[in-house]
Parts: structure tokens; sequence; C-alpha cells
């Protein structure tokens, strides 16, 4: 009787162990998994082409003009819903967005813009890849 009492106790910590062994191997397995490689966001260098005469388009609501084609680069200007963009170009950042580099009406004041932010389109639609 002794003796299965202390086959089951052996028996018994064997499956502890050996489960407690199996999760840190899954643990080590997951530690291990590449990790998802993230696009690289560059803010500046991006060349800009000017088409005259260009097209506008009218902010969705108030959003930050940029000075790269990411939501992460560093602000120019706050602009407001409803003012009136004209675009000179356009680019596909690294995330497959689009963006579109243009100035301010009336001012002399440039950046890019999000296409998502952008609606009522005009002008003559000439506008090219920057």
């Amino acid at each position: 009787m002794q003796i299965g009492r202390r086959v089951a106790a052996v028996l018994t910590s064997a499956v502890l162990f050996g489960g407690v062994a199996g999760l840190a191997g899954a643990t080590g397995a997951s530690a291990a998994a590449p990790s998802v490689l993230k696009p690289a966001i560059s803010c500046s260098g991006w060349s800009t082409s000017h088409t005259d005469p260009g097209t506008y388009a009218y902010l969705t609501g108030t959003y930050n003009l940029k000075v790269g084609p990411y939501a992460s680069c560093g602000n120019v200007a706050s602009v407001s819903s409803g003012t009136e963009l004209w675009i000179w170009c356009y680019a596909t950042n690294d995330y497959d967005n689009v963006w579109y580099y243009g100035r301010i009406a009336g001012t002399n004041t440039t950046g890019w813009m999000s296409g998502d932010n952008l609606t009522n389109w005009g002008g003559n639609f000439g506008y090219s890849q920057c």
C-alpha cells in the first residue's frame, strides 16, 4: 500500500512538474516569436511639386497641418473646419495612407494633410504625386 502511495506521489509530482515545465516552454516559445516590423517614419526629405492652377479641398474638422505625411510628424499650424486647402501634390506613406501637400488658402502656410480630413474637392484635379 505504501509503495502504491509513493508511486502515486511520484507520478503526481512528475505531472505537476511536467505541466509547469510545459508552461515555461510555451512562454519561452512565445518570447522567441518574431516581432512585427513597423514602417519607418520619416517626417523630412519628402519632395513636393506645385501644380498651378491647382485643386482645392475643405477640411472636415479642425486638424493640424503637418511637416511630413504621418500623424506623428510635427505640426505646422492648426487648421479649422471648413478651411480651404490648395492641393499641390500627394504621397502615400509607409502605412498606405494618402497625404496631400498644399497651402492654406489666403496664406503662405504649406504642409501635409491626411486625405481622410478633406472633402468637397474642386478645381482642375491636375495635381500629381510629390
